[in-house]
C-alpha cells in the first residue's frame, strides 16, 4: 500500500514580535464534497493539481505569492449540484466554474435555497489574501471577494491568533433567514494576547451584494484601515514592517496587510477564465429583470436610511404611462430594517429623485390625454412618496401625493 505523504511546515519570522505562534499541519489536497443543511444541494471541489513533491522547504507561507495557473496545472474548480428526485442518490449539475482560490478553499457553506455558495480561506494560508471570504451567486458569478481587512475592525483583528502560516479567525458560518432575505452569518474567533480564547463576535453579510452589515462608524474605520494598508511598503524589509507595527494596532494586522500588498488584484480575472461561459437565467424568478430599465438612489441621512427606486418598463404591452415603480427603503446596518413597495402609479419617465421631509420626491413625466384631443401630451408633476413618521421612523405603509409641477 502506498503511503500518503503529508507536510508539516515550521516557519518563524523575526518581524513578528507579539503574540503566540503555532505550527501548521496540512494534509494533501483531495476532492471534497460540501452539502446544504438539507443535503438537497452539493458543492464538489476539485483542488488545483498538486505541486510536485518534494516541496521546497522552508516555504514562506505568510507572504506566499499567489500561484497563477503555471506549468500546466489545472485550476481549482467548484461544481454546484442539485438532488435528482427522479434518480435517488444522484445529483444534477447547476453550475461549475474555476474558483478564486489558487489551491482550494478551506471551508465551504452551501445555501439551502441553492442561490449562494460561500468559500472561506486558502489552503496552506487561512486568513490571508483578498479572498478570505468569497460569495458566489445563483449562476456561479463572484458576488464579492473579501479580505479580513474588509470585514473586521483593527481592534478585532488584534484579537486573532496567528500561526506560522495562517491567521485563525473563522469559528463557524451558515446561511440563515427567510428564503427571500438570506444572510450569511459568520462567527469570528477572538483571543487574548496570550492566546486564551475569548467570546467570539458575530458578523452578517448580505449575499446579494457581499456587503458586511455593520454600522456606518464601523464601515468608516474599515475603509480607513484599507487606505492605511495601501500606504505601507510592499517589500519584505523587517525595518519597514516594524514601522507598520508603530502605525497599526497589532502584528496580525501588519501580516494581513503585507499579504494583501503582495497579492495582486486578480481574483476576478482568475475566477473567469476565457473557456468558461455564462449560463442564461431561464427560471421564472429572474423574468422580472428583463423589464428593469432604471435605478435611482437617494440617501436620507437624518433618518439613517437609503431609498432606491427601480423602474420597470412595460411599453411592450402598455402604451400610456408604461413605467412601473418599485421603492426599496433600508437602513443598511446589522439590525436590518427594510420595506419594499410597488408604487400604485405608473409614469412615462422619471426626471429626478430627491429627499423630502416624509420620504422622497420623484419628478416625473406623465401622459395626459384630453377627451377632445386625440394626441397624447406629456405633462410634468412630482410624486411625493411618504414613508417616514414625524420622528423619522420607517412607516409600514407608503403614502403617495401628486404635486403639480410648472413646465420648464
Amino acid at each position: 500500500m502506498q503511503r500518503i505523504p503529508f507536510v508539516v511546515v515550521l516557519w518563524v519570522a523575526s518581524i513578528y514580535e507579539a503574540g503566540p505562534v503555532y505550527a501548521d499541519k496540512w494534509w494533501p489536497l483531495a476532492p471534497s464534497e460540501h452539502f446544504s443543511d438539507d443535503h438537497f444541494f452539493r458543492f464538489v471541489i476539485t483542488p488545483q493539481d498538486p505541486l510536485p513533491l518534494p516541496l521546497p522547504l522552508p516555504l514562506p507561507l505568510p507572504q506566499r505569492e499567489p500561484r497563477e495557473r503555471e506549468h500546466g496545472r489545472a485550476p481549482c474548480t467548484g461544481a454546484l449540484q442539485r438532488w435528482d428526485s427522479r434518480s435517488p442518490g444522484k445529483y444534477q449539475p447547476v453550475w461549475a466554474r474555476a474558483l478564486v482560490n489558487d489551491d482550494a478553499p478551506v471551508e465551504v457553506v452551501v445555501d439551502s435555497t441553492g442561490r449562494f455558495v460561500a468559500t472561506f480561506d486558502n489552503w496552506y494560508a487561512t486568513g490571508y489574501g483578498s479572498n478570505a471570504v468569497v460569495v458566489y451567486g445563483p449562476d456561479g458569478a463572484v458576488v464579492r471577494s473579501l479580505s479580513l481587512l474588509d470585514l473586521l475592525l483593527p481592534a478585532e483583528i488584534a484579537r486573532l491568533s496567528m500561526s506560522v502560516g495562517s491567521v485563525r479567525w473563522l469559528e463557524s458560518a451558515r446561511f440563515e433567514g427567510a428564503t427571500d432575505r438570506r444572510l450569511l452569518e459568520i462567527q469570528v474567533r477572538q483571543a487574548a494576547s496570550d492566546g486564551t480564547p475569548t467570546a467570539s463576535i458575530a458578523l452578517r453579510l448580505d449575499p446579494i451584494t457581499g456587503s458586511a452589515l455593520r454600522s456606518d462608524a464601523d464601515l468608516e474605520k474599515i475603509a480607513e484601515q484599507r487606505v492605511l494598508c495601501q500606504t505601507l511598503p510592499a517589500s519584505d524589509s523587517s525595518i519597514e514592517w516594524k514601522a507598520c507595527l508603530a502605525k497599526a494596532t497589532s502584528d496580525v494586522w501588519c501580516a494581513l496587510c503585507r499579504r494583501l500588498r503582495a497579492d495582486p488584484v486578480r481574483q476576478v480575472r482568475a475566477a473567469t477564465p476565457a473557456n468558461l461561459e455564462g449560463q442564461p437565467l431561464d427560471s421564472p424568478e429572474w423574468s422580472a429583470l428583463g423589464v428593469v430599465t432604471g435605478f435611482h438612489s437617494v440617501s436620507l441621512k437624518k433618518a439613517g436610511l437609503e431609498a432606491r427606486l427601480v423602474e420597470a418598463d412595460g411599453s411592450a404591452s402598455v402604451a400610456r404611462d408604461p413605467v412601473s415603480l418599485y421603492l426599496i427603503v433600508t437602513n443598511g446596518t446589522a439590525d436590518l430594517v427594510q420595506r419594499i413597495w410597488r408604487v400604485p402609479r405608473t409614469v412615462e419617465r422619471i426626471r429626478k429623485v430627491s429627499a423630502a421631509a416624509c420620504g422622497v420626491d420623484v419628478a416625473v413625466d406623465v401622459d395626459d390625454q384630453d377627451t377632445d384631443d386625440p394626441v397624447v401630451h406629456t405633462v410634468r408633476e412630482t410624486l411625493r412618496l411618504c414613508f417616514l413618521s414625524s420622528d423619522r421612523k420607517l412607516e409600514p405603509l407608503l403614502k403617495i401625493a401628486e404635486l403639480p409641477q410648472a413646465p420648464q
